[in-house]
């Protein structure tokens, strides 16, 4: 029988082998059966070591080899690749957040506390006409994100900026955000770090999968043209669609066929004879330009529908935060305390907190006595306000066509036509 013993010798950078044999023994004086059982097992445990050695060797070879011939950028996109896998499981394991708030949903309360001096002619809402509409409680999806986003940017870079479909109370989100952030050892002073921005650097009202990393928005107070787009956390406000084509009728930013007797139309009117024979209503189409590209739509509603969902599927490609505009009226506190702390920050004050006023050309601080807060209350919260300007083909139309499971998910109850 052979035995032997492996030896591992490494010189000049290369790996040798070395098996070390012993003379066969003597085969006219044989051995013991029980020396020769001991003498073939010490044979296979050497040459399993042999084995696992040759193996392990070939293993570093390749991994060497493949460092050395695979480029920088390479070794980048596996690590991006890995990161995108990571995060969109993580995403979608958690995508459906309904938080809990311990403010007392008393609406004439909550005007109080934004400092409103509630006229006696005015009508306010009831909490039930809110919760038909909107449910009781606030609705925000992705939070899960925030840790996500806190461990890949470092807190001196990290910024937030919001989007959403025009007249979705995207100027109210930025400016309730700039007024009541902090972020410990932040500073607000630096214009192309600042923390809590009005906007995405692709454009808050652009669709991002054409925009994103590609458009540079500019306006004034947005400074986007060095920006690293990676490192804003986008926060997307999504309004009622009942609500929010009632919206474009009173602040117009694109161009569809509609007037003052028929706003927002959201399908045309049929003439008699299509009447007559029972013709399902037409939409009412029309093109948006955005600065990369030209899009159409088939009505207001399939704008909403699009424009949303498109954005719910980045969110398995980089961390987004989803809210609802209607919680910026009752949940005001929760929704933007809850945004502070995404970005590792709180609020400035949470005994003092800044509510803001709506005007046409957008919002501006009133700490005290926010008359836009009121007439705000006051039209999202009437239900009846969802379908003003609205004809019965219009909501037929928009009940056949709304995308039921986005309307599920952000707790939106269907109107009906009374």
């Amino acid at each position: 029988h052979a035995r032997g013993s492996v030896g591992l010798l490494a010189e000049r950078g290369e790996l040798w082998y070395i098996f070390i044999s012993r003379p066969l023994q003597d085969m006219n004086n044989p051995q013991p059966q029980r020396k020769a059982t001991s003498a073939t097992k010490g044979m296979c445990v050497h040459w399993i070591v042999l084995l696992s050695v040759v193996v392990a060797a070939s293993m570093l070879v390749f991994n060497c080899y493949f460092i050395r011939h695979t480029s920088e950028n390479e070794l980048r996109s596996l690590s991006s690749n890995y990161f995108n896998h990571h995060l969109s499981t993580k995403q979608e394991s958690s995508h459906h957040e309904e938080v809990d708030s311990d403010q007392e949903l008393n609406i004439t309360s909550i005007l109080q506390r934004a400092g409103v001096d509630i006229p006696p002619n005015k009508s306010i809402p009831s909490f039930q006409d809110f919760t038909s509409q909107y449910g009781s409680k606030p609705i925000m999806h992705n939070l899960n994100s925030c840790s996500t986003f806190r461990s890949s940017v470092p807190v001196s870079q990290r910024m937030m900026g919001v989007a959403g479909l025009f007249n979705s109370g995207t100027n109210y989100l930025g400016s309730l955000l700039d007024e009541n952030c902090k972020i410990p050892g932040r500073s607000f002073d630096d214009d192309e770090l600042y923390p809590f921005r009005e906007q995405v650097p692709w454009g808050k009202h652009n669709p991002p999968r054409s925009h994103r990393l590609i458009n540079r928005a500019g306006r004034e107070g947005a400074i986007t043209w060095s920006m690293n787009h990676s490192q804003v956390l986008p926060v997307v406000v999504i309004k009622d669609p009942f609500h929010w084509t009632v919206s474009n009728c009173r602040h117009e930013y694109f161009l569809w066929d509609h007037d003052d007797d028929h706003c927002p139309r959201v399908t045309l009117e049929l003439n008699d004879e299509e009447a007559e024979v029972g013709e399902p209503p037409k939409p009412n189409s029309f093109n948006i330009a955005f600065p990369k590209e030209k899009k159409h739509y088939i009505s207001l509603i399939h704008l909403w529908n699009s424009w949303n969902l498109e954005y719910e599927q980045q969110s398995t490609l980089y961390p987004i935060v989803y809210i609802r505009f209607e919680d910026l009226l009752l949940h005001t506190e929760h929704v933007i305390g809850s945004l502070c702390k995404c970005m590792g920050g709180d609020l400035h004050d949470s005994t003092n907190f800044y509510y803001l006023e709506e005007s046409a050309k957008g919002y501006s601080d009133v700490h005290s006595g926010a008359n836009g807060f009121l007439e705000s209350m006051i039209r999202y919260g009437n239900p009846v306000k969802r379908l003003e300007g609205w004809t019965y083909n219009d909501w037929k139309y928009a009940m056949d066509h709304v995308d039921e499971r986005l309307m599920k998910k952000f707790g939106y109850r269907f109107p009906s036509w009374d």
